[in-house]
This record gives C-alpha cells, sequence and structure tokens, in this order.
C-alpha cells in the first residue's frame, strides 16, 4: 500500500502536500469536488464509506468540505490514512489508478527498502 501511495502521491501532485484544486478538471469547481493535497482526494469521497467521515470529524472536529481541503493539505498522517482507506472502497477515485497507469511505476526495489525499515 505505502508504494502505491508513494507512485500515487507523484502522480496526482508531483508529491505536494499542499497541492490545491486541478484547474484543467471541469468538474472541480465545487467545494464538494476540489481536489486537495497530495493525493488530490475530495471531499464528495467521504460518500463511499461513513469511515472515511469519521476520520475526518475524529481528526477536525467536523466534517465541512472546507475543513476537508485544509486538513488534507496540513496534515499528513490525515491524508495518508484518508486514501489508504479510500482505496479500500475504491480505485476509481483517482484517475491514474483507474487507468492503471500507475502499475510501471511500482518497484519491488522500493517495497523491499520499506519492509527493511519495519524490520
Amino acid at each position: 500500500m505505502l508504494e502505491v501511495l508513494r507512485v500515487l502521491g507523484g502522480f496526482e501532485s508531483s508529491w505536494d502536500w499542499s497541492e490545491g484544486r486541478d484547474i484543467n478538471n471541469p468538474h472541480s469547481g465545487t467545494p464538494e469536488t476540489e481536489e486537495a493535497g497530495i493525493f488530490q482526494c475530495s471531499c464528495n469521497s467521504m460518500g463511499f464509506d461513513a469511515s472515511l467521515k469519521e476520520l475526518l470529524q475524529q481528526a477536525a472536529g467536523d466534517t465541512k468540505c472546507k475543513t476537508f481541503i485544509a486538513v488534507t493539505k496540513s496534515d499528513h498522517h490525515f491524508a495518508l490514512e484518508y486514501c489508504a482507506r479510500l482505496l479500500r472502497f475504491t480505485v476509481k477515485h483517482h484517475g491514474p489508478l483507474k487507468r492503471a497507469e500507475v502499475l510501471p511505476f511500482l518497484s519491488r526495489d522500493a517495497v523491499a527498502e520499506i519492509e527493511s525499515f519495519l524490520k
């Protein structure tokens, strides 16, 4: 999962934790659809499962889209946890995953390196 998140972050934001709205996406003009942070998640992704909304509530005290955008950009732990949970429910929220663009960039060596840190 960490390797998928590493590659996805590169595709979605060039690893920019504070990345904002994708101006090339004609569907992201509202607070509900505005992409935010390294993984470019949007507030409407909370609709995939109630646990996602609960995670934001625990992290920030409310579930408003304005809060989601700010917390996703500023709280790296939240952004990682949120995206990892979201991927359990769908891979269709992220274009690079849906189109399988990330697959050639996943690295067994990178996974082995991460695993070595965990031992």
